[in-house]
């Protein structure tokens, strides 16, 4: 297997509510700090020799879970700062820290889909929890090969090592086609897929690597100035204020998957924590400076 392209193009269609087939003890827990918590502790101790193998663990669907419990809270931890950085009038670091939850809320919705992003012993590999889902067809032709396991769990391991940003977001993408029943979430799934995430040029790089830029210098000296950026929408329509919409539709594409998930997994309420604005009718650029 010569790229993550190629890997990528191994996983199937799926319903955004897969994790529905979620089967755990609940209330759902699991320790963090455990390191057998999650299934990147298995690889790190026994490196996959082969492209692609599959797996019976009886403890699949508990791995997936603290998968998606883990990188929620961590996208919601980011998403959190970034709102209050913005409030704080600290604008145009709050671009940047809105860039990370972005990749970050990627590798969320990749969970929720049933696919996570795990690091081995010097590697990073591709795990599919459902690797037995796909179009009828996909799915026989899984059964007739895989009829011995019980609980297959997919890795792919390609050639490259690491997996950059660029591909998060590329698999992020591909998730997006492949879904099945989009229903309420088609015109948050077609904004997303008309960023074309990835290819997009987030004002990031340019704060960090341009010696002399910053986005608005009205917020520069510290402390910051009150800047009402509600009225900069066109200045940053082609830069900072995109950073800012795209994470706002990827929290609107986590939240109608992690909310009802959370009742599923009857989560303790220290998990999934919402904040009181998110609950809204369509995306806000803006949001988190209002």
């Amino acid at each position: 297997m010569q790229s993550w392209d190629a890997a990528f193009k191994k996983l199937k269609k799926r319903s955004p509510d897969v994790w529905k087939e979620l089967s755990v003890a609940t209330p759902f827990e699991f320790d963090p700090s455990e390191p057998d918590s999650f299934f990147a502790s298995y690889l790190q101790e026994n490196p996959p020799e082969d492209a692609e193998i599959v797996l019976d663990r009886v403890d699949r669907d508990q791995l997936w879970a603290a998968e998606i419990v883990f990188s929620a809270q961590k996208f919601l931890h980011v998403f959190r700062l970034t709102k209050e950085r913005a409030q704080s009038g600290n604008i145009t670091w709050a671009s940047t820290d809105a860039h990370h939850a972005l990749i970050l809320g990627a590798r969320c919705f990749l969970a929720t889909m049933g696919v996570g992003i795990c690091q081995g012993k010097n590697r990073v590999h591709l795990i599919d929890f459902r690797p037995e889902s796909g179009a009828p067809q996909d799915q026989v032709k899984f059964k007739r090969k895989y009829k011995h396991l019980e609980n297959p769990l997919g890795i792919l391991t390609p050639n490259p090592k690491n997996m950059e940003q660029k591909q998060i977001f590329e698999l992020f993408n591909r998730l997006v086609r492949l879904i099945t029943e989009r229903g309420a979430r088609e015109t948050i799934l077609s904004s997303l897929e008309e960023l074309k995430l990835g290819a997009h040029k987030s004002e990031r790089n340019k704060l960090l690597y341009h010696g002399n830029h910053w986005h608005w210098l009205d917020d520069l000296n510290w402390p910051s100035i009150d800047l009402n950026v509600k009225q900069e929408t066109l200045k940053g329509a082609d830069g900072l204020t995109k950073d800012f919409y795209a994470l706002s539709l990827m929290a609107d594409l986590i939240f109608a998957s992690i909310t009802p998930l959370g009742s599923h997994l009857m989560i303790n309420s220290s998990y999934f924590e919402t904040l009181p604005d998110i609950k809204r009718e369509g995306a806000d650029p803006l949001l988190f400076v209002a």
